[in-house]
């Protein structure tokens, strides 16, 4: 990497440091039990939750928690309804609390804690999970 690729990387870790981005750093994770997804699973699909998050200016992610897996199961009707051109075979959801800004902003109130926030996620046979939608279900 020459000198000013390098300088220009460090610029942009920095000005990610400073900008109004979504606070994962402290998130706690609740795995919980399941007979069906290994945590490997449930990582990758948190890595798109904490993706998503990171783009939600000034809000702090306090908890992720998987729902479990009868949830999880039942909802892949609903998440196959979301995408009429998928077929999805697995569906894994989470709940999550977090806090906005006092400034507000994104759609949300201003200065509150959201819990029971949803996150569902869905993929194909052997493919990557989809973040198809998240909010109060």
């Amino acid at each position: 990497m020459k000198v000013g690729a390098k300088v220009l990387a460090a610029l942009m870790v920095i000005a990610l440091m400073l900008c109004g981005c979504g606070d994962v750093s402290g998130v706690k994770i609740n795995y919980g039990q399941s007979d069906i997804y290994t945590r490997e699973d449930m990582d990758a699909a948190i890595d798109k939750i904490k993706n998503e998050f990171r783009t939600w200016e000034g809000c702090k992610l306090y908890t992720i928690d998987y729902a479990g897996d009868e949830r999880s199961m039942g909802e892949l009707d609903y998440v196959n309804d979301l995408d009429e051109n998928a077929d999805f075979v697995e569906c894994i959801v989470f709940e999550s609390s977090f806090h906005t800004p006092i400034d507000g902003g994104s759609g949300f109130n201003s200065d509150e804690t959201y819990t029971g926030w949803s996150w569902y996620l869905a993929r194909s046979s052997g493919g990557e999970w989809v973040l198809l939608t998240w909010g109060y279900a």
